[in-house]
C-alpha cells in the first residue's frame, strides 16, 4: 500500500515539475503525448541519477547535428522505393516576417513524403530562371530517371520553370497543385453574390461575438465551444465556418430566446439586433444550408487533395466527377446558375487535367475501371496513351498495346471476382502489384502513375514550421541551422506518422491552438504574414 502511495506521489511530483517547464515556456500540454517526449522520460529513468540535463547550446548545436545526420540516414532508406514507385518533387517558396526567403523541397514516393532540403533565396529575384535552376538541381540529386512529376502551385514563376524543365526532361510532367487549384475554385465561387452575402453575414455575426470578451465567453457557454473561424487565404475554411453555425443552430436559438440575451448589456449595439434576427430566422439558416450544399461537394475534393494518405492521382478524377454531378443537381438543367458554377469548376479542372497524368491515373484506377471503365472513352484512352508514351521507351510502348487492350476490356487476369472485389478494398498500387503480373510493362508504369500525389500542401504546411521556428528565436537563426531544424522537425514527425499511422480527426482544442501560435512571440509577426495571400494565378 505504501509503495502504491509512493508511486502516486512520485507521479504527482514529476507531473507538477514538468508542467512548470511546459507552462513557463508556452508549450501546450498535449505536446507531452509526443512519443519522443515519452521516450526521453523513459531513457532518463533508465539511466538513473547523476546524468546532467542537456544544455540549450548543445540541444541546438551538437545534438541538432547528430539528429540531422541520423535522419539523413533514415530517409535514405526510402530511396529503395524510387525505381519501382517513382518520385514526385514538390516545391514552394516562403518569405518570413524578416524578409528571409526560402524555397523548400519535399519528396513523395510510395505514400511517404519527406523534407528533402531548402534553398536560401534571400536577396535573389525568384524569377522562373532561379526556380528552374534549383528544381533542376533537385531532379539531378534524386536522379532524373526516378522523377515522374513536379507539383507546385500555379504561380507564374513556378509554372514557367516547370514547363521549361519538362522540355528538358520529356518524361517528367508538371502537375499544378490540386489543393491550391480547388482553393482558387472556392475563392472564385465565393465572389458570387449569393454565397458572398451569406458568408459576409456570418462574418459580421462572428466579429460581433468575438469583439467583446464577455459576449465571447457567453457564446462559448451557450453553444458549448467555439465557431470555426475562416482563414484569409484558405477559402475551404468558409465551409467549416458556415458549418459551425449550422451545427450549433439549436443552441444559438435557445440562447437568442433566453433572458441572458434579452437583458444583455450589448442590446444597444446595431449588430445585436442583426445577430438576433439572423440566428432565429429559418430563412437565414436555410440560406446557410444552401451554401453548404453548394460548396460541400467541392470542399470534399479539397479534403481529398489535401490528404497525404488518400490524395493520390488515381482517385481524383472519379471524385471530381461525383462532386461535379452533386453540384449540378442543385440547379435546373442548363440554367444560367448551373452554367455559371460549372464554368468555374470546368475551367479549374481543365488546368489539372491538361498535359498531366491525372486522367491516365483515373483510367488506371481499378475501382473506377470496374465501375465506369473510363478506358472506353476515346479522350481518356488518348490521355492514357500520351502518359505511357511520355514515360516509356518506344519499344516498351509497343509491348504495352496488347496489355492495355487486355486491361481496358477486362480480360485475362483482370476478369473474375477477385480483381473486381479487391479493387474496392486495396490501394490502386497494391492492386496493380497483385493483379498486373501478366501485363508486366503496363504494371510497371501503372504503379508509377497511380501512386503519385496530387498536391504540394505539405510544402505549404512547412511554411508555418519555418515561421514558428524562425519567429520563436526572433529571426536570429542562420539559414543552415534553420534548415536543419526544419529538416529534423518535419522528418521526426514523419517517422511518428509511419509508426502510428495518420492521426484521427478530433475536436479542436482552442487553448492548444492559441498556445501553438499566439504565445510564441509577443509581437506576433507571423499573424501578419499568414494573412498575406499566396499566388492567385
Amino acid at each position: 500500500m505504501e509503495a502504491c502511495i509512493s508511486k502516486v506521489e512520485y507521479e504527482s511530483r514529476i507531473g507538477k515539475a514538468w508542467a512548470k517547464w511546459f507552462h513557463a515556456n508556452d508549450i501546450p500540454g498535449h505536446k507531452a503525448n509526443c512519443p519522443y517526449f515519452v521516450g526521453a522520460i523513459k531513457l532518463t529513468q533508465d539511466l538513473g541519477k547523476g546524468v546532467p540535463a542537456p544544455k540549450g547550446i548543445d540541444i541546438d548545436g551538437v545534438y541538432l547535428n547528430s539528429n540531422y545526420e541520423e535522419l539523413q540516414q533514415y530517409v535514405a532508406k526510402f530511396k529503395d522505393d524510387w525505381p519501382t514507385y517513382g518520385v514526385t518533387i514538390m516545391s514552394d517558396s516562403w518569405t518570413g516576417p524578416s524578409r528571409m526567403s526560402i524555397i523548400n523541397f519535399m519528396v513523395f514516393s510510395n505514400g511517404r513524403m519527406y523534407f528533402h532540403k531548402s534553398v536560401n533565396a534571400t536577396g535573389h529575384m525568384q524569377n522562373s530562371q532561379f526556380v528552374f535552376e534549383h528544381i533542376k538541381e533537385v531532379i539531378e540529386e534524386i536522379g532524373q530517371q526516378h522523377v515522374v512529376q513536379l507539383v507546385t502551385d500555379n504561380g507564374s514563376n513556378f509554372k514557367k520553370a516547370c514547363l521549361d524543365l519538362v522540355a528538358d526532361f520529356p518524361h517528367i510532367t508538371w502537375q499544378p497543385c490540386a489543393d491550391h487549384t480547388i482553393n482558387l475554385m472556392l475563392k472564385e465561387m465565393g465572389c458570387f453574390s449569393e454565397i458572398n452575402e451569406v458568408v459576409s453575414s456570418c462574418k459580421r455575426i462572428c466579429r460581433f461575438m468575438y469583439n467583446h470578451s464577455t459576449l465571447h465567453a457567453e457564446m462559448q457557454k451557450h453553444i458549448g465551444g467555439e465557431l470555426v473561424r475562416p482563414n484569409a487565404t484558405r477559402f475551404g475554411t468558409n465551409f467549416m465556418f458556415l458549418e459551425s453555425f449550422w451545427d450549433k443552430q439549436e443552441k444559438f436559438q435557445v440562447w437568442m430566446t433566453s433572458p441572458e440575451w434579452k437583458n444583455s448589456s450589448w442590446s444597444s449595439e446595431v449588430d445585436y439586433d442583426y445577430t438576433y434576427d439572423c440566428l432565429i430566422s429559418r430563412t437565414w439558416l436555410n440560406s446557410v444550408k444552401w451554401v453548404l450544399d453548394l460548396i460541400g461537394p467541392i470542399y470534399s475534393i479539397l479534403r481529398y487533395a489535401d490528404s497525404q494518405k488518400l490524395g493520390s492521382l488515381s482517385g481524383f478524377m472519379t471524385r471530381m466527377m461525383h462532386s461535379r454531378h452533386q453540384l449540378s443537381s442543385l440547379f435546373c438543367h442548363d440554367s444560367l446558375d448551373q452554367n455559371k458554377y460549372l464554368k468555374v469548376v470546368d475551367k479549374r479542372v481543365d488546368h489539372l487535367y491538361k498535359n498531366t497524368l491525372m486522367v491516365a491515373a483515373g483510367v488506371l484506377d481499378p475501382a473506377s475501371h470496374y465501375k465506369y471503365n473510363f478506358g472506353k472513352s476515346l479522350s481518356h484512352v488518348n490521355a492514357l496513351n500520351a502518359a505511357l508514351k511520355k514515360l516509356a521507351s518506344p519499344s516498351e510502348f509497343i509491348a504495352m498495346i496488347p496489355e492495355v487492350h487486355s486491361y481496358v476490356n477486362t480480360r485475362g487476369a483482370f476478369e473474375g471476382m477477385y480483381p473486381r472485389n479487391a479493387a474496392e478494398k486495396v490501394s490502386p498500387t497494391e492492386w496493380w502489384i497483385t493483379f498486373g503480373g501478366t501485363t508486366p510493362v503496363l504494371q510497371k508504369y501503372a504503379i508509377r502513375i497511380v501512386s503519385q500525389c496530387t498536391s504540394s500542401s505539405d510544402c505549404e504546411r512547412n511554411w508555418s514550421t519555418y515561421a514558428l521556428v524562425h519567429t520563436l528565436v526572433r529571426n536570429r537563426l542562420g539559414f543552415e541551422k534553420l534548415h536543419k531544424m526544419v529538416f529534423c522537425h518535419y522528418n521526426l514527425r514523419l517517422r511518428i506518422r509511419l509508426i502510428l499511422g495518420e492521426p484521427k480527426e478530433k475536436e479542436v482544442d482552442t487553448c492548444a491552438l492559441l498556445m501553438n501560435t499566439t504565445l510564441y512571440d509577443c509581437n506576433n509577426e507571423i499573424m501578419d504574414w499568414l494573412g498575406n495571400s499566396t499566388s492567385d494565378s
